[in-house]
């Protein structure tokens, strides 16, 4: 699932339509002390990958589905730490995180990067759960 959010200006009388991420969004509930956590998926083929925010406000799972940009929907308190780890993986997929924890700051987090590649295969490991030769 791909969530993404719009920005809507008007200028004279015309409607401009953009993408935003975490640092846009500070003032979504006005001029509270919360903050996004944002990022890119790249890499992945099939299936889809889940993300786990944790911090002292709350825990939030995240599906994606797809390659792009996604955002957690919790809020985050400025000053407070908060980590994002991977739970589960695409199949037959090797992801990695980076800049995946920190403190929060005022203008949110929009730059985590999720990495996924083919895992490497065991040609002397049998796969149980899939009944074949990896």
């Amino acid at each position: 699932m791909k969530i993404t959010t719009y920005v809507i200006v008007m200028v004279s009388s015309s409607v401009l339509v953009s993408e935003s991420f975490a640092s846009d969004l500070i003032y979504k509930s006005g001029f509270e002390s919360n903050a996004l956590v944002s990022g890119h998926l790249n890499g992945m083929k099939t299936g889809n990958i889940q993300l786990k925010l944790s911090s002292a406000d709350s825990d939030e799972m995240l599906t994606i589905e797809q390659n792009g940009g996604f955002l957690f929907e919790s809020y985050v308190t400025v000053g407070t730490s908060w980590q994002v780890t991977i739970e589960q993986l695409p199949a037959k997929q090797q992801c990695s995180l980076s800049h995946s924890s920190g403190t929060m700051t005022q203008i949110g987090v929009d730059n985590l990067m999720v990495e996924c590649g083919d895992s490497d295969s065991e040609w002397d490991v049998m796969n149980w759960d899939e009944g074949v030769w990896q």
